[in-house]
């Protein structure tokens, strides 16, 4: 079973990793991590308009291969535009 790493760019790099099926299971685990951390461990700073990414590898400490990134962002007063 593969290893994912799970890191974020504010508050964490991972350094133990999950064991999951496949990268279908570890996108969900992400999107799941990412409400977390949204919600518990970026407070205010994501109002910022900075980006947050979470990114998820195949090793430890935000190196090796990376699969996907989630990218999220949000100001007050602004309509964000792609």
């Amino acid at each position: 079973m593969p290893r994912y790493y799970f890191h974020d760019d504010r508050t964490m790099l991972d350094d133990e990793g999950v064991d999951l099926p496949d990268l279908a299971a570890a996108r969900a685990m992400a999107i799941v991590n990412s409400g977390e951390i949204l919600r518990d461990g970026v407070g205010p700073a994501v109002w910022s308009g900075r980006p947050w990414h979470l990114w998820v590898t195949d090793a430890p400490n935000g190196g090796g291969r990376t699969f996907f990134t989630l990218t999220f962002s949000a100001a007050e007063g602004e309509r964000l535009r792609p």
